[in-house]
């Protein structure tokens, strides 16, 4: 089944995604699916968010941007000035 996943051709490929979707979505919204597998805590306010903390996600001055596309290296950020008239007066 896991072969033809994205593409079901046969019958009984086309049944069995909806099961076992079903199967997935039930398993991780129960208690053992969510809290012990997961170890999802609820919803807790956080007394400090660090934002994204991954080194290879951060645009360092001077370069670290290689990854984006040319358009996005020298982006500077939004301003009013530079929006559409037709949104700039919202």
């Amino acid at each position: 089944m896991a072969a033809n996943e994205a593409g079901p051709k046969t019958e009984a490929e086309r049944f069995f995604a909806g099961p076992k979707l079903m199967t997935v979505n039930g398993y991780y919204n129960s208690a053992i699916g969510i809290h012990h597998e997961l170890r999802y805590k609820g919803n807790r306010p956080q007394p400090e968010f660090r934002g994204w903390t991954h080194p290879e996600h951060e645009i360092r001055a001077g370069g670290g941007a290689h990854h984006l596309g040319k358009a996005a290296r020298g982006w500077k950020g939004f301003s009013k000035a530079s929006w559409p008239e037709s949104t700039a007066t919202r």
